[in-house]
């Protein structure tokens, strides 16, 4: 399904590296409607058996209540002009609800891989499908090509700019460009992970709470450290599902503490998941500059010249 997806932004990112919604719903064979839903949902056409081969049409459902666009503005979309990053996550995650069917003589099967013998309820296979499909959708949403010309080998290190950067110019969230660069290291070119930018350094996104504490989020996360050996911070958000970042640093003059320096450098333990203070690194954080708004995000990066 992986590979698929990729298959699918391949074909359908323009020249600028941007993976218009409607070159999707191209690939797909799909179309789009906006009418006042409750929840998205895609409906299935088997065509006759005149066209050969015998294929099906997808039908996409959108609530026009939420994403108040029309036809016109899929029709228009461009890296200039994108939808919300939020209805093409949807689009995107819909489609890729079509890759876990395939058609047999009577219709649509959906195919799910369960051990044999193992019960699960109804409830757990709608979940566990749509944990799944939501894995996919960076995929759908940003090419590996994208990864490329974004994350190019002449840049040497990564800057926060060019994350921020990257998350306009493909049109997505930081949730989904985070995620797309995790799954960049399993599928695709994943050569691409090996460039300099890419390398002993952490990618993650930071959240305002509604005490006006910011937190780094425990997922998603982009982790490539030399020996996979990685900042103990990153592996307690991840455990913890999030964490504060008084907890990480204490610099008076980092925004995040008060300060108006959106840097700063510290010695912190390091380890891998199961021995997270085996070492110590000396690593940079920098964050994105956003007003602090509560529930708003920013992006998060640690980068390191290695361990001490």
């Amino acid at each position: 399904m992986a590979a698929r997806c990729i298959e699918a932004s391949t074909s359908a990112v323009d020249v600028d590296g941007f993976v218009p919604v409607r070159n999707l719903l191209e690939h797909f064979q799909a179309s789009i409607e906006f009418r006042p839903l409750l929840v998205e949902a895609m409906l299935c056409e088997k065509l006759g058996e005149a066209i050969a081969p015998p294929r099906t049409r997808w039908h996409l459902l959108i609530d026009g209540d939420k994403h108040p666009v029309d036809s016109r503005a899929v029709g228009g979309e461009s890296c200039a002009m994108p939808l919300s990053d939020r209805l093409r996550n949807t689009i995107a995650h819909e489609l890729a609800h079509t890759l876990a069917f395939r058609t047999t003589d009577s219709g649509q099967e959906l195919m799910l891989l369960y051990s044999k013998g193992k019960q699960v309820s109804r409830v757990d296979e709608v979940a566990e499908i749509e944990r799944r499909t939501e894995e996919l959708s960076p995929l759908l949403l940003v090419a590996d090509s994208s990864i490329a010309q974004a994350f190019r080998l002449d840049l040497d290190r990564l800057h926060i700019d060019d994350l921020t950067r990257a998350r306009a110019k493909f049109g997505v969230s930081r949730y989904i460009l985070v995620s797309r660069l995790d799954l960049q290291a399993r599928f695709g070119d994943t050569r691409i992970a090996l460039r300099p930018s890419l390398s002993n350094v952490g990618i993650g996104v930071g959240k305002w709470g509604a005490d006006g504490i910011p937190s780094l989020l425990g997922m998603p996360m982009y982790l490539n450290f030399d020996r996979a050996i990685a900042p103990k911070f990153f592996h307690w958000a991840y455990r913890e599902k999030q964490l504060d970042f008084y907890s990480i640093t204490s610099d008076p003059n980092f925004v995040l503490n008060g300060g108006a320096s959106l840097e700063t450098t510290l010695i912190a333990k390091a380890g891998t998941p199961r021995n997270p203070e085996s070492t110590k690194m000396k690593v940079n954080i920098s964050v994105e500059k956003r007003a602090r708004k509560i529930g708003g995000t920013f992006f998060v990066l640690v980068s390191s010249d290695g361990e001490l």
